[in-house]
């Protein structure tokens, strides 16, 4: 458990003479448009936002971070702060691997993109036509999904994260699950009326990669998009055992970090489509760098194919289908696999800033300016990537912590808001300092709103062998095991004992497994992904007055609690 922000500001290496080379190199290759002072001017700019970023990370308790920018389609400043691994106190550089997460997104989406080009399959061909049994418990609807619906979270059907995410980022369900698991989600808003994120609709979309073309979801990947890119460190394999990768670490309450185990979303693994790439900064500004060329071009142009490129039908990936929640002046809507937000505007919508209800607006007073973005959270890993297509222009920022914030989300905003020399600026050293606050207490409220809604001097009804078994969800892929041990009963998720909790009693027949901030981190559990009655068990009986079943609120958007039964 080590704290590198305590006693001074950590320092990036590598800056100085990276942004030094980047501003020569960026000089001679400017276009007439953009003169040689630009390229001087916004290097400089951004290299003098050392002192700032470092302040952020230290606010945020982030381990460590590496960042990169795209101006004008050229790359003018890359950066990294902290360390990739704290105990060995070894810096990141722009090749250090990082999860990306949910920034695998746009990347499926892509690989659709070029199987409708392809001519394998149509944006309104309905999935169950592709994949047999997708939708049949959602009737007509069902029926109706296609793959557009899926990127663009409209389907209106919940994402049963639950049973896929739990303790120290281990999977509980193995892959061929996701249909079935998409198909248990229940409806929470309308048909294509709707905006509810879907993780399990994008590992469906990974399913459709392979059907159609006969590859393993992350060979694709490689053969269609990273290889054609020149990609030399993007891969959805496990990356473990690579010698520059970034350690995760959580952060426990006296702000020390604590190293955790990493994603385990490879190939082969459920979710892949969802959330299974790895990346560095050099390989993304890349990769970005080619997608808004080539959006520009089919746009312009009218088409949906350019040359040497593998992004096909970009009209199509970056327009809007579905809009978020909230009413606004400007656009805030998802397209397939991006965030499509208007600047001035709050930015950030998907992570944990959201979460902690730090919503800002972003570039106020500034000129209007289209930005697709994607953020990508798993615990001890938060990343960021923000485009301007207008304007080619691109901050990536990948972090292997989490922190008591989305620093990488922060950090972000503050490129962001020194490229465009917007006129009202956000302190985002505060935004750190209050959104960490607001984390740290996280924990102790929900302790509170429990102990609020308990009903004092109760007793369960039954013995506590009584409530022994295993409980399993209607699809009867995941269960919940209750073992009585010598300090009372204890909770197992998928039985596993890596997944066990003990559980008190609360009142009547109802049981919380609430843990404390630190047992939380220790876990790599993120504590501001559900309320405090996600963490209550209720049990009920039978009509021959036997336990035979519990309640459980299983998740943060839908508040009825789903029945698991005893085997």
């Amino acid at each position: 458990m080590l704290r590198p922000w305590m006693g001074c500001l950590a320092i990036p290496r590598h800056v100085r003479s990276l942004s030094t080379a980047f501003k020569i190199l960026n000089c001679l290759q400017s276009s007439n448009r953009h003169s040689s002072e630009d390229w001087w001017v916004m290097a400089e700019r951004l290299e003098n936002l050392e002192p700032i970023i470092s302040k952020i990370c230290q606010e945020s308790s982030c381990s460590g971070l590496s960042l990169g920018v795209l101006r004008y389609g050229k790359v003018v400043h890359k950066a990294d702060y902290g360390y990739r691994d704290v105990e060995a106190k070894t810096p990141p550089d722009s090749d250090t691997l990082y999860s990306i997460n949910s920034m695998t997104k746009p990347m499926t989406a892509a690989a659709i993109g070029i199987l409708v080009e392809d001519g394998l399959m149509r944006w309104d061909t309905p999935i169950h036509t592709i994949l047999p049994g997708f939708g049949k418990n959602h009737g007509e609807v069902g029926k109706l999904i296609t793959i557009v619906d899926l990127l663009s979270h409209r389907s209106g059907m919940i994402s049963p994260d639950t049973f896929f995410f739990q303790d120290y980022n281990e999977i509980l369900l193995q892959k061929g699950q996701e249909v079935k698991t998409f198909n248990y989600g229940k409806p929470k808003g309308a048909f294509r009326d709707s905006y509810v994120y879907n993780n399990f609709g994008y590992a469906v979309a990974g399913l459709v990669v392979e059907e159609l073309s006969g590859m393993e979801f992350g060979s694709y990947l490689k053969t269609k998009i990273f290889d054609p890119l020149h990609l030399k460190r993007t891969t959805t394999s496990d990356v473990s055992n690579d010698w520059n990768i970034g350690k995760c670490y959580c952060v426990l309450e006296n702000r020390e970090l604590y190293p955790v185990p990493p994603p385990k979303v490879n190939t082969e693994k459920a979710l892949e489509g969802a959330a299974g790439v790895k990346s560095t900064v050099n390989d993304l500004l890349r990769l970005y760098q080619n997608f808004m060329e080539t959006g520009n071009d089919q746009i312009e142009q009218q088409s949906t194919s350019t040359k040497n490129s593998p992004f096909k039908q970009c009209a199509t990936l970056i327009k809007a289908h579905s809009f978020m929640e909230g009413a606004t002046l400007r656009e805030n809507a998802y397209g397939l696999g991006w965030v499509r937000c208007q600047l001035p505007g709050v930015l950030g919508k998907q992570g944990i800033n959201a979460r902690l209800q730090m919503e800002q607006v972003t570039g106020g007073g500034g000129a209007s300016r289209l930005c697709l973005y994607h953020e990508g959270l798993m615990p001890g890993s938060s990343t960021s990537v923000y485009t301007f297509p207008e304007e080619m222009t691109a901050v990536v920022v990948l972090q292997s912590g989490v922190a008591l914030n989305d620093c990488s989300d922060w950090v972000s905003q503050q490129l962001i808001q020194t490229i465009f020399d917007v006129p009202e600026l956000n302190s985002f050293v505060q935004l750190a300092r209050d959104s960490a606050k607001r984390m740290l207490a996280l924990v102790p409220s929900m302790h509170l709103t429990l102990d609020s809604q308990r009903v004092q001097n109760t007793k369960s009804s039954f013995d506590l062998g009584q409530y022994v078994g295993r409980y399993f969800n209607p699809i009867k892929n995941f269960f919940v095991e209750v073992t009585l041990l010598r300090d009372g009963l204890h909770l197992a998720f998928q039985g596993r004992k890596s997944q066990s909790h003990p559980l008190r009693h609360y009142h009547y027949d109802t049981f919380t497994w609430l843990m404390t901030h630190d047992e939380a981190a220790k876990r790599a559990r993120l504590m501001v992904n559900y309320p405090a009655n996600y963490y209550l068990l209720q049990f009920g009986v039978s009509l021959h007055g036997r336990v035979d079943r519990l309640y459980w609120v299983i998740e943060n958007t839908f508040p009825e609690a789903e029945t698991f039964l005893k085997e």
